[in-house]
């Protein structure tokens, strides 16, 4: 919602504006700069045209199903991720057992999701893995340091 509210302010501010320039400089802020790189000034000022001749956009961004589809999504993997750190606190009767087991669970996920954060970023998924371990212990760490 936050980022089709964003690109609606910038049509709109792109639509009102009368210096050439201006209107360039608010379509190339709106675009990945990968994207911006390859355009020619004369493509970014046809950008600034044709935003002209199209309808008036809305006032404001509404939530239409796929918005909340998508949010719906969210709320699934939430609790599919955090779902396997909770089991053992459900079948074992002991907490101090428990906690080592979720421990060790959430380090899996936190290696998987730092793993697969990596490799959709282009990085070293490996790197990317361990590094999320790390934060995820410094996070814990500082939790206990404060009471937690």
């Amino acid at each position: 919602m936050a980022a089709k509210s964003k690109g609606l302010i910038t049509l709109r501010a792109v639509r009102s504006t009368t210096d050439a320039q201006e209107a360039q400089r608010l379509i190339a802020d709106g675009l990945p700069s990968a994207i911006t790189a390859i355009l020619q000034p004369t493509e970014l000022a046809s950008m600034h045209q044709r935003s002209k001749q199209r309808p008036e956009p809305p006032r404001r961004m509404q939530l239409r199903k796929d918005d909340c589809l998508g949010a719906l999504a969210v709320l699934r993997w939430v609790f599919i991720i955090t779902f396997p750190v909770a089991i053992p606190f459900m079948f074992m009767p002991s907490v101090a057992p428990a906690l080592l087991v979720h421990n060790g669970i959430a380090i899996v996920l936190l290696f998987g999701l730092g793993y697969a954060y990596g490799h959709c970023t282009a990085r070293n998924p490996w790197f990317s893995g361990v590094v999320m371990v790390i934060v995820g212990a410094a996070m814990v760490a500082l939790c206990k340091a404060l009471g937690g």
